[in-house]
């Protein structure tokens, strides 16, 4: 009789109880509905929390932002938001300057980046440029010490070669359009430039170098996908001082004017 009892107590508790400990998925908030009472917002780590895509609210303050993730799946927080992008395009200095040094292949890194909530991005990049398409010509025009005797046939095929190297530092502003999914961007700041000539003239080959500072400006626009991937446009300009490449009569005119398109690297 008492069993009998107890399991009819039982019953008659069952739907409170499972009333306090039922737990329902909310699709709309990603929360949890404890006991009927109003969703809670699900935390990382929870089965139900999903991150928010580009244009829905808490994007950029969302807790992946800006942060690594380890192999194992654990993450570590710099505190920075940053990104790293490709450019690939073609440089052109002063018309007339520079013998070899219009249409140039330019291939650079650009590196951006803030603490969290800043107003400014600070911006690092490296850029190489030099005639012709990449592969190892260009990578000879750009990094190689060539010699007359061991110089391979078409690098220097005009006996003139122009290449150069970069490095710069400034500052950026990008704003979000259309929920973030297009970023126009401007930047300006310091530029360190390094031109090189080669010259082959009856089987002698002169190497002169020259190192200007100036300054850079750039605008362009990313187009950036779900995940945070992007793609863009870069238009760039340097004004800097004269070179002094050893060109008899000729002013050479350090700036230049680019353009090239951005791909992701890493976020």
């Amino acid at each position: 009789m008492r069993f009998a009892l107890t399991i009819r107590g039982a019953l008659a508790l069952a739907p409170f109880l499972a009333g306090c400990v039922s737990k329902t998925p909310v699709q709309e908030t990603g929360g949890i509905v404890i006991g009927g009472g109003e969703p809670s917002p699900a935390e990382p780590g929870d089965p139900d929390y999903r991150e928010p895509l580009y244009g829905e609210p808490g994007y950029e303050s969302r807790p992946n932002f800006g942060r690594r993730r380890f192999a194992d799946g654990g993450l570590w927080d710099n505190g920075w938001d940053e990104r790293g992008m490709l450019l690939l395009g073609r440089r052109n200095f002063r018309a007339g300057s520079l013998p070899d040094g219009d249409n140039q292949f330019t291939i650079g890194v650009e590196f951006a980046g803030a603490p969290r909530g800043s107003f400014l991005e600070l911006e690092l990049a490296f850029f190489g440029s030099a005639q012709g398409s990449f592969g190892t010509d260009w990578l000879e025009r750009v990094f190689g010490d060539p010699n007359a005797d061991e110089i391979a046939p078409g690098i220097f095929q005009d006996e003139f070669s122009t290449s150069s190297l970069e490095i710069s530092i400034g500052a950026r502003k990008e704003i979000g359009l259309f929920g973030g999914a297009l970023r126009p961007f401007v930047g300006a700041g310091l530029s360190g430039l390094q031109v090189r000539t080669f010259e082959l003239q009856n089987g002698l080959l002169s190497d002169r170098t020259d190192g200007v500072l100036g300054f850079y400006a750039h605008a362009g626009l990313r187009y950036v996908f779900d995940g945070g991937a992007s793609v863009g446009f870069d238009v760039r300009n340097v004004e800097a001082a004269d070179l002094d490449l050893g060109l008899s009569g000729q002013d050479i005119d350090g700036g230049y004017t680019q353009w090239g398109f951005l791909f992701t690297l890493f976020l």
